[in-house]
């Protein structure tokens, strides 16, 4: 039993950062694709307001 939380909370930990790299990098991306223009993402929890991720890209 003991394993098994630790994989669950291990494999949620490893896809959020996972999601985490992957907004960041579409920010870049956009910003680049737009002309340099600046991006951000936010990420809100529904319930409570507070950010899980955010991302910021591009810009001079």
């Amino acid at each position: 039993m003991r394993e098994s939380l630790v994989s669950d909370i291990s494999g949620r930990l490893s896809a959020a950062s996972r999601m985490d790299a992957i907004i960041r990098e579409t920010v870049q991306e956009l910003g680049e694709a737009l002309g340099n223009a600046s991006v951000t993402f936010q990420l809100l929890d529904q319930f409570n307001g507070q950010h899980h991720v955010k991302g910021r890209g591009g810009g001079a």
